[in-house]
């Protein structure tokens, strides 16, 4: 063969394989995209592996560091240029619907990045990464020796991981981005209550605190205790001392004061459109959101008005006055409280099968906001289970 004919075979394969790329399979190739995109959340994120059944994250918490948020935020980027060369025209409707969430998501954490607050402020009066951590014992599996070995090292990685988020915080102060002052009252009394004198007092050592497991012997179940003892007190304690300290001696003193908004933040004009933007996934600006909540609020206090006089008052302020001090609407035992809620809860899920034509597996249960969050909490919210790993649902009360 001539190299005239040879350069003409190379040159049409060559034209073949650029074809085959080109015109690979869109279905395939969003597939094959969406699990690399949740193999990486398993990677980077050790509860959610844990919860999900995969043991990639045992003993890991996940990498609170900003060299780790940059490397996410450049990730994102990347997967959004895969994603953004997949013509979603191709797909199937129901891929079609998930190939616009997974767009919408990756848009939005990455100009969620643009913004310091997103860098620096890492806790709010509710949320945290230390309060958080308190959920470890109850939503953690235990059932094998290295679900208990694998707690105990979150125990033990602890300490680092606060020290991640108050290096973090710290830049926060710097910019000027911290928490308004009166929201985050009674914060550092919340945060105290962790600070245990007998460490078997603790939340974490709960998990050791009842009878061994069948799947442990007794030599293992006793180096277990040990190494859960020396996690708490060396890590886990000195973890939440390091933060208090931290929040008393250097952020609660610069807290904000004035307007308590993120707009009396440095750039919190655009961060707050950001926000705007990224809860309500419109095109509208804060304002028409604005007069949209102000028709929205009129409307319902029309209909207030209407149930009050229904009821028999003459006023929705009355009726409110009533609702807030007449002591049949209030319970003051914990216990019948969590009881009434519980049951109230079974009588709805009877209604279910009538509403929805498929309902979750998932079943939950009913408990109080634990102490170290209750104060100032919102009146009651829901923290997923796993069925991987055992955890129900927990509607949590206030």
């Amino acid at each position: 063969m001539s190299n005239h004919n040879i350069s003409k075979v190379v040159a049409l394969c060559w034209a073949f394989m650029v074809c085959g790329i080109t015109q690979a399979n869109p279905i395939e190739d969003y597939k094959s995209l969406r699990e690399q995109v949740w193999q990486y959340q398993l990677d980077h994120s050790p509860l959610l592996a844990t919860r999900s059944g995969d043991r990639r994250g045992d003993g890991k918490l996940r990498d609170l560091s900003l060299v780790q948020y940059k490397a996410l935020d450049l990730q994102n980027k990347t997967f959004l240029q895969r994603l953004t060369n997949i013509d979603p025209s191709k797909l199937p409707l129901d891929l079609q619907v998930d190939y616009a969430i997974l767009k919408a998501r990756f848009e939005d954490e990455i100009d969620k990045a643009l913004f310091e607050h997103s860098k620096y402020v890492l806790f709010t009066n509710r949320e945290t990464w230390f309060s958080s951590f308190t959920a470890l014992p109850y939503r953690s599996p235990f059932f094998t020796l290295a679900d208990y070995e694998s707690y105990i090292a979150r125990l033990e990685a602890f300490k680092a991981f606060n020290e991640q988020g108050i290096l973090r915080s710290r830049k926060a102060i710097e910019l000027g981005l911290t928490q308004a002052c009166e929201p985050m009252l009674g914060f550092e009394i919340r945060m105290s209550r962790e600070l245990v004198e007998n460490i078997e007092d603790s939340g974490f050592w709960q998990p050791f605190a009842g009878e061994r497991p069948r799947t442990v012997s007794a030599e293992q179940w006793q180096v277990l205790q040990q190494r859960a003892k020396a996690a708490i007190k060396q890590s886990v304690l000195p973890g939440y001392k390091a933060f208090l300290d931290f929040y008393n001696d250097e952020y609660q003193p610069v807290c904000r004061t004035g307007t308590p908004g993120i707009l009396a933040t440095p750039n919190g004009k655009a961060y707050y459109e950001y926000r705007v933007r990224s809860y309500t996934t419109t095109s509208m600006t804060p304002n028409e959101v604005h007069e949209l909540g102000l028709s929205e609020v009129e409307r319902i206090l029309a209909q207030m008005r209407e149930v009050a006089n229904t009821a028999g008052f003459d006023s929705r302020e009355a009726f409110i006055q009533h609702l807030r001090t007449d002591p049949q609407y209030y319970m003051t035992d914990v216990d019948e409280y969590v009881s009434y809620v519980a049951a109230l809860a079974k009588y709805i899920d009877g209604f279910m099968p009538k509403l929805f034509g498929r309902l979750p597996r998932q079943p939950y249960t009913v408990l109080p906001i634990p102490a170290a969050n209750a104060a100032g909490n919102t009146t009651a919210y829901y923290e997923p289970g796993s069925l991987e790993t055992g955890q129900p649902g927990i509607y949590r009360i206030n």
